[in-house]
């Protein structure tokens, strides 16, 4: 994961929620206050940020389905989408990239990035996620937080518990699925990306699609319907 995601730490959890929980409690103990969350998205981004005691303001997207800016300082963070697997080119010291569609897709410039293993996404371990980060600060805290707030002690029998936490590690069940399907995504990738192709090609020039990266992860196909009540 460490190659696909071309970053130097990777902590694996138990779900993309939890890997956002995670990054965005980490940013609240270092005095964020408020989470910027885009309108389409699912509702774990909010919850997350909810959770780890942060404020939320939902933000409109443009007719592309991404925010181009967020009013960013030191006390909001923002949590682009890369929705579909489309990477969300908003960078940041602060930022956390919600990229539970994006496993395979290029990588933002941003603090963190969360993805999800659930079993529709680019691989799955049944269920599981994955916080990848450059930033040393917070992979300790983060490894400590996904197992109880402990840290190894003098000796393994007895860690120390040096911050409230959860138990969001990943299982070793769910790990040992994900060793063998991380070899097969570039076959998974491939599938995604002919399929995609196909529908824009032979579709294209009767419905209006939300355009997408095609050397992206192509988690999904959305159609842009010109009267969407209509077909409510």
């Amino acid at each position: 994961l460490k190659a696909w995601t071309r970053t130097k730490y990777v902590i694996a959890t138990n779900s993309c929620t939890a890997a956002l929980t995670v990054c965005l409690s980490f940013l609240k103990s270092v005095g964020y206050e408020m989470a910027l969350v885009p309108a389409l998205t699912y509702v774990a981004t909010a919850n997350a940020a909810r959770f780890a005691g942060l404020q939320v303001e939902v933000n409109e997207v443009q007719g592309d389905g991404i925010i181009s800016s967020f009013c960013h300082d030191n006390r909001r963070v923002p949590i682009p989408v890369s929705f579909g697997g489309r990477t969300c080119w908003l960078a940041g010291k602060g930022t956390i990239e919600d990229a539970a569609h994006s496993l395979g897709a290029r990588r933002a410039n941003v603090l963190a990035s969360c993805y999800s293993f659930y079993p529709t996404k680019s691989i799955t371990t049944g269920m599981g996620g994955a916080i990848a980060t450059a930033d040393q600060q917070l992979t300790v805290f983060s490894r400590q937080a996904i197992h109880q707030g402990m840290t190894p002690g003098p000796s393994t029998a007895r860690p120390l518990c040096v911050q409230p936490g959860m138990e969001w590690r990943m299982t070793e069940i769910a790990a040992a699925i994900g060793r063998v399907q991380v070899k097969r995504l570039p076959q998974f990738l491939k599938r995604r990306r002919d399929v995609t192709s196909r529908y824009f090609t032979e579709l294209g020039r009767y419905v209006p699609f939300l355009p997408i990266d095609i050397e992206g992860a192509c988690h999904l196909v959305v159609v842009l319907p010109e009267n969407r009540k209509r077909l409510t």
